[in-house]
């Protein structure tokens, strides 16, 4: 029998994310590896009912996104969200489920084989319910939130009016994650829910991959490594202070509730510019801020 470990909030290995869950996320059931944990990610959510538009938009992201430091999260729910998950297994992209049920009770059905093969990739299973607990209708919104505060950013093919990815959706923008959405036909079922989003002006339209991609893709980072290095060295004491609290909230709308006493609000908004002008951090969301 697999074993199945536990952390608890305020463990040094919790995502601290998860903080602005509501309601709050006690504890995490998990199978694999932690790490990813403290990586960017991108939450994939969609309807039940898939089109076909919306498996050529997945299938083309994907190939695209194979030489990125992509991580995914979903829900590993059948049809669905697995297709995210199967696809990061074809393309070898490391992916977080999440899931709506206990861990030891979705291994007895016929689709833990996903579980094993994530698994045997040393990649991350997550349940905030005892392993086995047997999913209930009130239980996948639970799951969903999580996505949400797990995922630096969420994408969304498509959605039916009433669709369930649109709690995530809603989860999200409650969180201040930027969510994308991809074009479809104006009178396209399957889009409805989508295309209300994006005619509210709170999401952002995906005219390409590259919008979501170059959030993930870190290689010129390593690539000017020793210059980065040589930056952060030149930092004032007071841009250092500000540079970690960037890190420490990373993704999160910094307010006087995060900020030690010893820095002044104003000096910090002086240094987040700086930072900004130096590109070692960028907003992913006006207000909001990530390490470049």
């Amino acid at each position: 029998m697999t074993e199945i470990w536990e952390i608890i909030k305020w463990s040094e290995f919790f995502p601290s994310s998860l903080e602005i869950c509501k309601p709050e996320v006690k504890k995490l059931f998990y199978l694999g590896n932690l790490d990813l944990l403290h990586k960017k990610k991108l939450g994939i959510v969609w309807p039940r009912i898939m089109s076909q538009y919306a498996d050529q938009v997945l299938e083309a992201f994907f190939e695209q996104g194979k030489n990125s430091d992509l991580i995914t999260v979903s829900g590993l729910a059948r049809w669905v969200d697995q297709k995210c998950h199967t696809l990061s297994l074809k393309y070898n992209i490391p992916t977080i489920a999440v899931l709506g049920w206990g861990i030891r009770r979705y291994l007895k059905t016929s689709d833990r084989h996903l579980i094993l093969e994530i698994i045997e990739k040393w990649w991350l299973i997550l349940s905030e319910f005892e392993a086995d607990f047997e999913p209930t209708k009130w239980s996948f919104p639970m799951r969903n939130r999580i996505i949400a505060g797990l995922s630096d950013s969420i994408f969304l093919p498509e959605a039916r009016e009433g669709s369930g990815s649109l709690i995530t959706v809603d989860y999200a923008l409650n969180m201040k994650k930027p969510v994308f959405v991809a074009p479809n036909q104006l009178f396209t079922p399957n889009a409805l829910g989508s295309n209300q989003l994006l005619s509210g002006g709170k999401c952002q339209l995906l005219s390409n991959f590259s919008q979501i991609l170059e959030i993930f893709n870190m290689r010129g980072v390593w690539q000017f490594r020793d210059k980065l290095d040589e930056i952060l060295k030149s930092l004032t004491d007071t841009e250092k202070q500000v540079f970690q609290l960037v890190q420490r909230y990373h993704n999160q709308e910094l307010s006087t509730r995060n900020i030690p006493w010893d820095l002044d609000f104003w000096n910090i908004i002086m240094c987040l510019t700086m930072l900004e002008m130096k590109w070692i951090i960028r907003q992913s969301w006006p207000g909001m801020y990530i390490v470049s």
